[in-house]
This record gives structure tokens, C-alpha cells and sequence, in this order.
């Protein structure tokens, strides 16, 4: 009997942590969908224009990056 009421806890334990792993993959799955839906935001009326690669680590580009993700318009 002991052992039986052993097992019914591993099972239930192993229940509770496939429903954890559930979660996280449903909210890593939103946060992509999220991260998608912003670049797609981004990519629309209010592109990042492409910097030469020479510049895109200047100060000017930090801050514009910092602003396009702050704000819709720029």
C-alpha cells in the first residue's frame, strides 16, 4: 500500500512537471509570437533604416534604436 501511494505521488509529481514545461513552452512560444509581432511592427511604417556597418554601433544609432523600441513613431 505504501508503495502504491509512493508511485500515485511520483506520477502526480511527473504530472506537475510536464504541465510546468507546458507553461513554459506556451510562454516561450508568446514571447516569440510577441518578438515577431514587433519586428513585423518595426519592419512596417516605421522601418530601421539599414546603417552601414561602420556606423551601427555610433552613438546615433544606439539612440535611435533605443527610441524605435520606445516608441511607434520616429
Amino acid at each position: 500500500r505504501a508503495r502504491a501511494r509512493a508511485r500515485a505521488r511520483a506520477r502526480a509529481r511527473a504530472r506537475a512537471r510536464a504541465r510546468a514545461r507546458a507553461r513554459a513552452r506556451a510562454r516561450a512560444r508568446a514571447r516569440a509570437r510577441a518578438r515577431a509581432r514587433a519586428r513585423a511592427r518595426a519592419r512596417g511604417s516605421h522601418a530601421t533604416p539599414a546603417a552601414p556597418a561602420s556606423q551601427r554601433s555610433t552613438k546615433f544609432w544606439r539612440t535611435r534604436r533605443s527610441l524605435w523600441s520606445r516608441t511607434s513613431f520616429v
